[in-house]
């Protein structure tokens, strides 16, 4: 996971958009961006699901993004990204390439 990054299930995470919503604009949050692996299915269908929360509930104040190809782009952008990936072990990260 990405240092400051919270892991939310993409099962529940449509029944529970209104927490995030309700927790980022408590913090001050301007912008949500969701990733998974590669960023081809979960992050971008969870960031749809918020975006379109977002847009029902009339927020203009906060975006939500996806992060291009999700952690493993992270990760192949190098170390100014894997430092600030949790517990990196990069030869984890070596069957990605």
């Amino acid at each position: 996971a990405i240092k400051g990054s919270l892991n939310l299930p993409a099962h529940s995470f449509y029944t529970n958009q209104s927490v995030l919503h309700d927790l980022c604009k408590r913090a001050g949050v301007k912008q949500v961006a969701f990733y998974c692996g590669a960023s081809n299915g979960r992050g971008p269908r969870c960031s749809g699901w918020f975006a379109d929360h977002l847009a029902d509930v009339g927020e203009t104040e906060i975006q939500s993004l996806t992060l291009a190809g999700g952690i493993k782009g992270w990760v192949k952008a190098g170390e100014k990204y894997t430092d600030n990936v949790v517990e990196y072990e990069p030869e984890y990260w070596k069957q990605f390439e």
